[in-house]
């Protein structure tokens, strides 16, 4: 009956990811004519461009008294983040399958680019640390970061927001947005960039990209070949160490 909403539970279980995506398409076809509800851990069955034509997502989830919330994000936050994630060319590639694990996580990080996720990422493996919940390949910029964080509020996320030392006006327009939130906490970093930086000499080559010059504009915390400074090493785990008891706690 065409009429009668359609119930799937885990479907994507055993399936070849590509064959995911495939039996992903057929519940799309099939929801033209009737509702369909798919209880899912995998992000194949997520779809930005769904969500912007009014799909729902659900995110079910228990606390720890063993308590179930169901949480479900409004469309006024959906509306912000496809502006800058489904919408917005330059970052249509920061949220592939990667980043819709977020509606499937306890925890999140999230940091302004892929350079820092990059950086941070092999600080944490050499250093033999616990790795932290990065999201994606960052969040294509520092103002997008606060609507990320809602995103994070209205999933039930444990969630962490780290500004460079520079984007001091969004680190305070997210703090003051989420005083009072206990599952988010803003961090800023006391350098303007996660590493150095230097003036390019504007002479591109084939791939478009400048050659970086010896004139350094930006003090960070790594130098240009991503090697953490000794200096500064005690003052960026002091921050980091931060988002790691957050998210652990």
């Amino acid at each position: 009956d065409k009429g009668k909403p359609l119930l799937l539970d885990e479907t994507e279980l055993s399936l070849h990811p590509e064959a995911q995506k495939r039996l992903y398409q057929k519940i799309v076809d099939v929801s033209r004519e009737r509702q369909v509800i798919v209880s899912t851990h995998s992000p194949h069955f997520v779809e930005w461009r769904h969500i912007e034509k009014g799909a729902r997502v659900f995110r079910v989830a228990q606390d720890e008294y063993g308590i179930t919330n169901i949480f479900s994000p409004r469309s006024e936050t959906y509306e912000r983040i496809l502006k800058f994630a489904h919408l917005e060319p330059k970052n249509r590639k920061l949220f592939d399958y990667l980043a819709k694990e977020m509606f499937f996580q306890s925890s999140i990080v999230f940091v302004e680019g892929p350079e820092d996720v990059h950086i941070l990422s092999m600080f944490f493996e050499d250093e033999g640390r616990e790795q932290l919940p990065w999201f994606s390949y960052g969040a294509g910029g520092a103002g997008n970061i606060r609507h990320l964080l809602q995103l994070s509020v209205e999933l039930g996320l444990l969630a962490v927001g780290v500004y460079d030392g520079n984007r001091r006006d969004d680190y305070n327009k997210a703090t003051a947005k989420f005083m009072g939130k206990e599952k988010i906490l803003c961090l800023i970093l006391e350098k303007d960039d996660i590493r150095d930086k230097y003036k390019r000499d504007g002479l591109c080559s084939e791939t478009g990209r400048c050659k970086e010059t010896d004139d350094k504009i930006i003090d960070g915390y790594f130098d240009r070949d991503w090697n953490i400074k000794p200096d500064e090493k005690e003052e960026l785990l002091s921050i980091l160490g931060k988002a790691e008891d957050h998210i652990r706690s």
